[in-house]
């Protein structure tokens, strides 16, 4: 089974070297927890090792994300970053080509996202749901779960990588182990006497040596893992 390394040595190292291609990643978290330090640790992990991604944004524009993760410039200027905005609309704020005018169209993303895909000429794409949790204010559980399932098939079939971020509390208990159930790892993070910790819930078909990790962000914000 191939796998892609996470960047994170500790981490790779309790999950036989990285995530198998071909599986969707549920990260899950409250607020302040680093889930976004880690998902932008992940996806310029993936860009610096030849992949393409599909990266919809939710809770930032562009700008944003660049001024957060300024590596992110070059990526997305030859293309291998490609941004769908779906933050900008809500203060009538133009997205750039592939924004959305909001986000009950679940359609419409799924039309986005396979266009965009049939311009990229390689197999190693990683597609980015960052937040998922914000469709849940426009949409039913129900549609969500399926738009899930329906990308998670998408991953599956074509052997790339899907990440779904999830704020935890903004949906039941149940959606998120619907969620579970669907994408093939979990990773579940938090924070307790203001220590951040990474928990490893599931990676299917891999052999988890380590399920709790401590971890620090640096000035720099990178992920220290101890």
């Amino acid at each position: 089974m191939k796998r892609t390394p996470t960047g994170l040595k500790k981490l790779d190292d309790n999950i036989e070297g990285g995530f198998p291609n071909g599986f969707n990643i549920l990260l899950v978290g409250k607020p302040g927890t680093g889930k976004s330090v880690m998902l932008h640790h992940l996806v310029n992990n993936y860009l610096k090792n030849d992949f393409h991604a599909i990266f919809v944004t939710t809770d930032r524009n562009k700008e944003q994300l660049i001024e957060e993760v300024p590596e992110f410039e070059k990526f997305i200027e030859n293309k291998k970053l490609i941004i769908i905005d779906g933050y900008s609309w809500k203060a009538s704020k133009d997205g750039g080509e592939f924004a959305l005018d909001n986000l009950n169209d679940l359609v419409k993303l799924s039309t986005t996202i396979k266009r965009i895909r049939k311009t990229i000429d390689s197999d190693k794409v990683v597609e980015v749901f960052d937040i998922m949790s914000e469709f849940f204010l426009w949409n039913n559980e129900r549609s969500i779960i399926k738009f899930v399932d329906f990308a998670c098939a998408r991953a599956r079939m074509s052997k790339t990588l899907a990440i779904f971020v999830i704020e935890k509390g903004m949906q039941p208990e149940n959606v998120i182990e619907s969620l579970k159930a669907i994408t093939q790892a979990t990773i579940h993070m938090g924070k307790e006497e203001g220590k951040r910790w990474i928990s490893i819930e599931k990676v299917e078909a891999t052999d988890v040596k380590q399920d709790h990790f401590y971890f620090k962000i640096s000035k720099d914000g990178e992920i220290i893992i101890q």
